[in-house]
Order: structure tokens, then C-alpha cells, then sequence
């Protein structure tokens, strides 16, 4: 985002362990900040870098209908079939322990959406 004020992009949430960010921009920066996505493939966290590969769920224009969005990709995730995409590996069983582990998580980072609301 280079050329981009910083007052126009915040990370509004970043949760590592669920793979999703939620950003906030200003409508006319929104599709430079879109397009910073698709050709983003490190970023740093603490002392490390860790190569990623970023893609947009939704653009919405509201907190509301942004948090509505990440839920209910988190929701397709967990309770859809692609439950490696929340940490587990591919093929690796689910035990009642890390489902109840992962449950747990969720119910924090849905209070962490939650608010986002507030925040905006």
C-alpha cells in the first residue's frame, strides 16, 4: 500500500489461527487495498515472516454486514468440509477434546467480532 496514508487502512481484527483479517478503508481506497491483497505473500509477525496468500471474502460498508461476512465464512469452515483450513491437518481426525478446544475459540473470536461493531 504504498502511497497510502495509514489513516485510510486499519487492521480492524487479525486472528492468525482462523486465517482471517478484517480491514478497514475508506471507500475510494478500497479497490487499491483489494488489489494489495491479491499480490500479497508475506507478512510479519513478532520476529517472523510468514509467507501467506490473501484473497477477499466480501467488501462490505458497514462493521455489521463485515463481521456478518467473517462469521459466516468461519461458520462454512468449521462445520463445512475443508476443517483443515482452521488449523487441523487434512485427513487428521477430529477428537471431541479439539472440537470442544476449537469451539471455545470460536465462541472468543465471535465476541472479538462482536465488537468491531463498537469500534467503527
Amino acid at each position: 500500500l504504498v502511497g497510502a496514508s495509514t489513516t485510510d487502512v486499519q487492521v480492524r481484527l487479525y486472528d492468525p489461527k482462523v486465517r482471517l483479517a478484517i480491514i478497514k478503508t475508506t471507500r475510494d481506497k478500497y479497490p487499491l487495498v483489494r488489489s494489495s491483497l491479491a499480490v500479497l505473500t508475506q507478512i510479519k509477525q513478532g520476529g517472523d515472516v510468514l509467507k501467506v496468500v490473501a484473497s477477499t471474502i466480501a467488501v462490505s460498508s458497514s462493521a455489521r454486514t463485515a463481521r456478518n461476512a467473517a462469521w459466516e465464512e468461519i461458520q462454512k469452515r468449521f462445520y463445512g468440509q475443508d476443517l483443515g483450513s482452521l488449523g487441523k491437518m487434512k485427513g487428521e481426525p477430529w477428537t471431541k477434546r479439539s472440537k470442544i478446544a476449537m469451539e471455545k475459540n470460536l465462541q472468543d473470536l465471535e465476541d472479538r467480532l462482536d465488537k468491531i461493531d463498537s469500534g467503527c
